[in-house]
């Protein structure tokens, strides 16, 4: 499915999300969440391009570094891993905007804790509890939070401590993958309740895996189904030559997914091949069979190339692999 393109003219100019729920009118400060996991991987470009867009028109973006969100999701972390995370996400977002050409100069970064831990974010949250039942605090999670049967308390206030976020950071709008709708709709039935009225929700696409199977991509997936920003020419190459990619399929399609949500934007952002055709006459003319699945994969090939070109030599410096094998040492292994 395309995206939804937002227009008030003033604040976004064309900006397309998956969906929004809100009004998109009085848009001046938004935010981006993130839990410190697993190791950044292309998808995160999908919010990131997005991000992009919304410092060009001028916006306040403050990106949330989740920290009590990754110790609560399931005890993935340790306190200690994750400060070392966070230090990693940080400067490895910032790093990422710097090459996609954003204007930092709004941009900011908060960590969750911060926040998180006052009295009265604290009292909002039993407040939020006495609200809330089991079923819907599972059903708002269910697609974020790994639950298991006998589902961890944490994993079920999950979705209650993100919904009071955007409260306490004061800003007009949340930017998150549609994946997260069931929290932004539980946002909007329960702020309410609390005295709160809800922020506007702008949804990203989520970027599947390359081989089709098993959902969405994931930072926590160390296999070949993603593309890493330190990938050899090699590794992009056999990553690609192996995804999922059924001819004249544009809805089902991984490799189509890549070159809607990353490579068209983003080489209209760097003109990384300056005589690629544009979005729709390519997403025409594969539909009708003019160019094939292994053409696509070649064009998607070319684009992350040079984008690759750009990120090995930021990322593959001794810092950064100091910043990794602190933040996951069992990896460096």
């Amino acid at each position: 499915m395309d995206s939804v393109s937002v227009k008030p003219t003033k604040i976004f100019g064309e900006i397309k999300f998956a969906e929004v729920l809100g009004d998109t009118s009085n848009i001046k400060k938004v935010y981006w969440g993130t839990a410190p996991t697993g190791q950044i991987h292309v998808g995160y470009l999908v919010p990131l391009l997005l991000i992009c867009q919304l410092l060009d028109a001028d916006l306040e973006v403050t990106i949330l570094l989740a920290d009590l969100h990754a110790m609560l999701d399931n005890m993935k972390s340790t306190p200690a891993l994750i400060e070392a995370r966070c230090r990693y996400y940080e400067q490895t977002l910032i790093a990422l905007l710097q090459l996609l050409k954003a204007d930092t100069t709004k941009l900011s970064f908060v960590r969750g804790s911060s926040f998180q831990l006052t009295a009265p974010y604290t009292f909002d949250v039993y407040r939020l509890q006495s609200l809330t039942t089991e079923a819907s605090a599972r059903h708002a999670g269910a697609e974020v939070v790994k639950q298991t049967k006998d589902a961890k308390l944490s994993c079920l206030t999950y979705p209650l401590l993100q919904i009071l976020d955007e409260v306490y950071l004061k800003v007009d709008a949340e930017l998150g993958g549609i994946d997260q709708r069931k929290i932004f709709a539980f946002a909007h039935d329960k702020l309410p309740l609390l005295g709160y009225k809800p922020i506007t929700h702008l949804m990203n696409a989520m970027l599947p895996q390359l081989s089709g199977k098993d959902g969405k991509m994931s930072a926590s997936d160390n296999g070949s189904n993603k593309i890493t920003f330190t990938d050899t020419t090699d590794q992009l190459e056999t990553k690609i030559r192996k995804a999922l990619c059924a001819d004249k399929d544009v809805s089902n399609n991984p490799v189509f997914a890549y070159y809607q949500h990353i490579v068209a934007p983003l080489n209209e952002r760097l003109q990384l091949i300056p005589d690629l055709p544009d979005y729709q006459t390519t997403k025409d003319d594969f539909a009708k069979g003019v160019i094939n699945a292994q053409q696509l994969k070649g064009t998607v090939r070319l684009v992350m190339e040079g984008l690759l070109v750009l990120t090995r030599q930021t990322f593959n410096k001794s810092e950064f692999h100091k910043l990794v094998a602190e933040a996951y040492p069992t990896e460096q292994q």
